[in-house]
């Protein structure tokens, strides 16, 4: 959590907060001390400041940090869970589908690293094919291009290979296959 001294050249005033070494007895000091440069869990070029409410807004700055520290891991698996189940419904057929493919034992169960795994910025957006109106030349052709690009970002390597090459027709040259691989 320390600003490089390379860097310090572009910035006069700052103030990193680390809200894993703040304790709650540094917080509650922090609202009664006008002295920010004491503090472990704050890096500043601000020796003291005299405002209450600029304190506060620390104080409440830092304990929003440390509330979003606690609950990341309980909002991935949420997250992870919704996912996983619009990759369920959607592979079987909607939930109709899946209905039936419970009775005929045949349900199947989405794998992350497959093709047909879409992300949950998939869902939002369905399309798999660039615009047949736009082509090389038109003014909105790297503007869409940068979107589908925008959201293949969020898909595994095998997700975008296939469209790429499926739907796209560029066929992968090696260095495409390994930006598709570190994606």
């Amino acid at each position: 959590m320390e600003a490089t001294e390379g860097r310090k050249e572009f910035y006069s005033n700052y103030m990193l907060f680390n809200p894993k070494k703040a304790s709650l007895f540094d917080l509650v000091a922090l609202l009664f001390s006008k002295n920010l440069k004491n503090r472990k869990f704050i890096e500043t070029s601000i020796e003291t400041e005299e405002s209450f409410w600029y304190r506060l807004l620390v104080f409440l700055t830092t304990l929003l940090q440390k509330f979003l520290l606690t609950i990341k891991t309980p909002m991935a698996l949420a997250g992870q869970t919704v996912e996983d189940m619009c990759n369920l419904f959607s592979n079987n057929g909607g939930l109709f589908g899946l209905i039936k493919r419970i009775m005929t034992g045949k349900v199947v169960i989405p794998d992350r690293e497959a093709a047909n795994y879409v992300s949950f910025i998939g869902y939002s957006d369905m399309r798999m094919d660039l615009s047949k109106d736009i082509v090389y030349g038109n003014a909105m052709y790297y503007p869409a291009l940068s979107i589908m690009a925008s959201k293949a970002a969020y898909n595994n390597a095998a997700y975008n290979k296939s469209i790429v090459e499926d739907h796209w027709g560029v066929h992968a040259t090696h260095w495409i296959q390994k930006l598709l691989e570190w994606c």
